[in-house]
């Protein structure tokens, strides 16, 4: 058994070598990468192949490190805290929209003796195949995570206040499902872009969209009264990038309205202008941690 629920009927979910199969029949093919697709039919998407491959050069490059070490940090401390408190069976620490794997794989890699001593069941899920896939047959997929493919905006495939600490890295938010599945006591981690986050970037590439206007306000008030806000700070670090390292960023981002070639020439010109054909980008990041009420 896993801590996963059939998408269909919402009975327990047990893993084969081919197959994953509950109660009732449903059956979900396992990938030969691991993972399983547990979509049900949609006409959403999520991230293209190029934006994926994109993010994983940039991300690689350790440009987002600050970012990584900033929310394993609070989910540390978390768990060394409250989270030590959680009773076993809660002990689901899942990853919503977790792209192609690099935040939890970061943070499996610096808290791997706090999860494991606490018995952390790990989970991520995308709604991009591809993404899931990236993460499944890489370094990412040897952290010890159950993968699989879902939609957000779905009745997520948890059980009610199954889940112990959930992660949203830049990634949609449900705040229904969300408090339907994080147990009382249960950590919410949203990361958001922050007012200047890019700014730089934005300035020499101006289709990029700027953050939206009090965003961490709009963003509490969405989650209250499940969400009780326990503690928000900002992340801000440099990036001095080259024209292919602004080219991936640009391409990276989910609002991109031109074409690959026009996009990666654009960025590369832009460097290119700057000193040292180099531009300076500031990241501005808000980690906001939010306690389950009840």
């Amino acid at each position: 058994m896993t801590d996963l629920r059939c998408p269909h009927c919402a009975e327990p979910l047990t893993p084969g070598e081919r197959a994953w199969v509950c109660p009732r029949g449903h059956t979900f093919d396992r990938a030969r990468q691991g993972y399983v697709n547990l979509l049900r039919p949609t006409r959403a998407h999520g991230d293209s192949a190029e934006m994926l491959r994109a993010r994983r050069r940039f991300l690689d490059a350790g440009r987002y490190a600050p970012l990584a070490e900033a929310v394993a940090a609070e989910v540390g401390a978390w768990l060394r805290g409250p989270g030590a408190r959680l009773p076993r069976a809660s002990r689901a620490l899942v990853d919503c929209g977790c792209g192609e794997g690099y935040y939890l794989s970061a943070l499996a890699s610096a808290l791997d003796l706090e999860l494991r001593a606490g018995g952390w069941r790990l989970y991520g899920f995308d709604l991009a195949r591809e993404a899931v896939r990236m993460a499944a047959r890489s370094r990412y997929g040897s952290v010890g995570a159950t993968l699989f493919v879902a939609n957000m905006w779905d009745r997520l495939p948890f059980e009610d206040a199954g889940v112990g600490a959930a992660l949203v890295v830049f990634a949609p938010r449900n705040p229904v499902e969300m408090a339907r599945v994080v147990a009382p006591g249960g950590l919410l981690l949203v990361v958001t872009p922050a007012p200047g986050h890019l700014a730089e970037a934005r300035a020499a590439l101006p289709w990029l969209l700027a953050p939206e206007p009090d965003k961490s306000a709009r963003l509490g008030a969405a989650l209250s009264p499940a969400f009780a806000l326990g503690s928000e700070r900002q992340v801000r670090f440099p990036l001095t990038l080259d024209g292919e390292a602004l080219a991936d960023l640009a391409e990276m981002t989910p609002h991109r309205h031109v074409a690959e070639e026009a996009l990666r020439a654009a960025a590369r010109a832009a460097a290119e202008e700057a000193p040292g054909g180099r531009l300076d980008v500031t990241a501005a990041c808000v980690v906001s941690a939010f306690t389950r009420a009840g």
